[in-house]
């Protein structure tokens, strides 16, 4: 809003008040931009329930133990990680850096990185894809 008033679009640097959002967007994150609350709402919750399943597939984690264990008896072929931050350039440099690390053995895949604390919706990603959050 400008001055309490809705606009149409906000180019970069614009400051405007957007409410729903868990955490600090990236450069190039899309938004839904909605008329009502309820729509709002109801669009959030079929997407927390959608998470909910996803996590209740999820058989077993992958823990640090469980990687040593797969590592030993070679079957270990991906690392797939969630990677958290407080600044977006030192998340970019340690993804980079941690995408360096793949080996024809095992391929490290970077599945979500974000600025900010580590959140509900990070740990259901991590959970339903058998990644470890680093944060």
């Amino acid at each position: 809003k400008e001055r309490n008033q809705r606009v149409k679009k906000a180019g970069p640097a614009t400051p405007v008040l957007i409410l729903g959002l868990n955490g600090a967007p990236t450069a190039g994150d899309t938004f839904n931009v909605l008329e009502t609350e309820q729509e709002a709402r109801e669009i959030a919750g079929k997407r927390e329930q959608l998470q909910r399943e996803l996590g209740l597939r999820t058989k077993k984690r992958l823990g640090l133990e469980e990687l040593g264990r797969r590592r030993a008896l070679n079957d270990f072929h991906e690392l797939n990680l969630v990677v958290k931050g407080d600044v977006d350039g030192s998340i970019e440099a340690l993804s980079d850096s941690l995408l360096k690390l793949s080996t024809p053995e095992v391929q490290v895949n970077v599945l979500h990185k974000g600025v900010g604390a580590i959140s509900e919706s990070d740990v259901t990603l991590a959970a339903a894809s058998d990644a470890i959050i680093i944060g």
